[in-house]
């Protein structure tokens, strides 16, 4: 038995909180939101894919420059938020691992791990206590190497990442692509399948099709969107529930 939990921004209160202190434009009044972050993040990696083939080196430079040191600044504020507290789990989420996913004695009795398109280490140390051996694989890079965190739109080979970089995100993304095949139970908690994430929609449809998969639980505020955006992929009879974060709690 094989279970493993993706989770996404929503398995984390205020998720995007600090990524906003750090990118919030100075023109604007009020604070922007997630979705505004996620475009203005995806303009930055826009522009240095833009730039780097002009002509004019000073651009090049000045495009990644500017990627560079927004990596850092966003490790560092989440590293602050979290140390003070300000990142905890959702409030269901205790539910959901102990009731759901550790229902079973003893744990070593399956294989579990845990999958996260996030940047911040929040849910990886709430699940060591559940489950001491737990491997979380990062597929959007994380805080303890701010230099591997992925944009919106970003991919694990980029032409203006060194080759040092790109295989670390590679070896990431092949290392999930080895374990969800194997996976009996699948758990996908605050994971919106962005459309600005193709990789992770490339990943999920490559492996889900030839998993041997018995069920998924789709936990999210619009979990019928994203149960929608895997039955796009999905070329074989599951079993997918959604059931909204409030919720979980009435599941036996």
């Amino acid at each position: 038995m094989e279970k493993v939990l993706i989770t996404g921004s929503g398995a984390v209160q205020n998720a995007w909180d600090p990524i906003i202190e750090v990118i919030q434009p100075p023109h604007l009044d009020s604070p922007i939101n997630s979705y505004q972050a996620n475009s203005l993040l995806a303009l930055l990696v826009y522009n240095v894919r833009l730039h780097g083939s002009s002509q004019n080196i000073d651009i090049q430079n000045r495009s990644k420059e500017i990627l560079q040191d927004t990596r850092p600044r966003i490790a560092s504020c989440i590293k602050e938020y979290q140390h003070v507290g300000k990142l905890p789990p959702q409030r269901e989420f205790g539910f959901l691992v102990e009731k759901l996913i550790f229902n079973q004695k003893p744990h070593e009795s399956f294989k579990f791990y845990h999958i996260t398109t996030n940047w911040d280490t929040v849910i990886h140390k709430f699940l060591i206590q559940f489950y001491s051996q737990i491997k979380t694989l990062y597929l959007h890079g994380s805080i303890d190497d701010p230099r591997t965190l992925y944009l919106p739109t970003e991919v694990c080979v980029e032409v203006y990442r060194d080759k040092e970089e790109n295989a670390k995100l590679t070896e990431s993304r092949d290392a999930i692509c080895s374990i969800l095949p194997d996976c009996d139970e699948l758990y996908i908690y605050g994971l919106s399948i962005s459309p600005l994430d193709a990789e992770l929609f490339q990943i999920l449809s490559f492996c889900l099709n030839q998993a041997k998969i018995k069920k998924i639980l789709v936990i999210d505020n619009k979990c019928l969107d994203v149960i929608k955006q895997l039955k796009i992929i999905l070329q074989r009879p599951i079993d997918i529930k959604g059931v909204k974060p409030e919720d979980i709690i009435k599941l036996k």
